[in-house]
């Protein structure tokens, strides 16, 4: 029960930066109104349906993009914007049911979009798929298209992949900011969407992330210690491939923790004849820690 009202505390905190001063209502004239992304929350339809017609609005979101205007509470709505909604609308659907999941899983090998893919599979990691978790961290890594990249960020704390929080590490320092209006009479703000959404993510995964300066809201420090923790049991798997990921995920993460978690797993695999290509993977990766 604890673990639910975290996951739902963390997921409400994501679409609250999202939206921040964003009317999700559209204008005349845009590409698709995005009031009917309620067709998400409509519980008398089967699952399949309402992700069929959310798919539907993805296609025809792709084939003719939203345009940028400012919205209803004074925040940009444009295409990256509508797709992030999009994404979100067939993210809870999808968490409803296996067999949606299984559906939405279908339309992502019948797409020709690579936009379309992207959200399809942003949908997937906050419906907590482990499988997309490595082309998110790649999405994460691109230019541009920033409330995408926040999500995909969130969608991997969602899909509990640590073996890619070096990858939400490095996103902890994102450039991307847009200024947020205060109340009448206050200074604007700096809003890093990417940076928190990756904090958010970490603690999803049990890093400590903390913030050394109250003034700073946006300026993290990472208790590298607690990231390496998440990540050694990623390194017990006997999926070989799953344990060369957590070796290179340990090492990217580094410190003398890092160095430590390697020597162990040296030591306890090195008659291993089975280990042996990921003992040398684990003390390549070990001498190039600083």
């Amino acid at each position: 029960e604890m673990e639910t009202r975290r996951a739902t505390i963390f997921t409400v905190e994501i679409i609250a930066l999202l939206i921040a001063t964003c009317s999700i209502w559209g204008l005349p004239g845009q590409a698709i109104d995005l009031k009917q992304l309620k067709l998400y929350s409509d519980s008398s339809m089967p699952a399949t349906e309402r992700l069929r017609g959310l798919v539907g609005l993805l296609e025809e979101e792709v084939q003719s993009p939203t345009e940028s205007h400012i919205g209803w509470g004074g925040g940009k709505i444009d295409h990256d914007y509508t797709m992030t909604q999009i994404a979100l609308g067939i993210s809870h659907v999808a968490k409803e049911t296996p067999e949606a999941r299984h559906w939405l899983k279908s339309k992502l090998k019948e797409s020709n979009s690579t936009e379309a893919e992207e959200v399809l599979k942003i949908a997937l990691g906050l419906a907590r798929d482990p499988s997309v978790a490595t082309c998110l961290a790649e999405l994460l890594k691109r230019p541009g298209n920033p409330n995408r990249r926040a999500l995909a960020a969130f969608a991997i704390g969602e899909s509990g992949s640590v073996v890619h929080i070096p990858d939400l590490l490095n996103a902890l320092n994102d450039a991307y900011s847009f200024e947020h209006c205060g109340d009448v009479g206050e200074a604007e703000t700096a809003i890093f969407p990417v940076r928190r959404a990756a904090y958010l993510a970490l603690r999803r995964l049990n890093v400590k992330v903390l913030k050394p300066n109250p003034d700073d809201e946006f300026k993290y420090e990472v208790d590298r210690a607690s990231a390496i923790k998440a990540i050694v049991p990623a390194l017990q798997s006997p999926d070989n491939t799953m344990a060369s990921s957590a070796i290179r995920a340990i090492g990217r993460v580094g410190g003398s923790t890092a160095s430590e978690a390697l020597q162990n797993y040296i030591e306890l695999n090195r008659e291993n004849p089975d280990k042996k290509e990921l003992v040398i993977q684990a003390t390549a990766a070990q001498s190039c820690i600083p």
